[in-house]
């Protein structure tokens, strides 16, 4: 099942796009370790799961 990930940071206005897991917490240490050295990467993240994946469940 592919998905996408959008984190949103905890401090500030600050999100991802829509990447994949890894790449997407990735960004957001980043951020975080550029924006709040100060403060540990917290916050909030969505899925967005793709058309193919909600497609392959209805016609299985």
């Amino acid at each position: 099942m592919s998905a996408e990930f959008r984190y949103r940071c905890g401090e500030c206005r600050y999100r991802t796009p829509w990447l994949d897991e890894s790449e997407g917490a990735w960004q957001l240490a980043e951020h975080y370790r550029r924006r709040h050295p100060r403060v540990g990467p917290g916050g909030e993240f969505e899925i967005r799961r793709g058309w193919r994946d909600l497609f392959g469940r209805l016609f299985r």
